[in-house]
C-alpha cells in the first residue's frame, strides 16, 4: 500500500505540471 502511495503522489505531482489539480473523485462526481 506504501508503494501505491508513492506512486499515486508521483503520478499526481506529473498531473499538476501537465494541467491544474483536478479531483479524480470530484470529476467522477462521486
Amino acid at each position: 500500500e506504501l508503494k501505491d502511495s508513492k506512486k499515486y503522489k508521483q503520478w499526481a505531482a506529473e498531473v499538476s505540471q501537465r494541467k491544474p489539480p483536478t479531483d479524480p473523485l470530484k470529476k467522477r462526481g462521486t
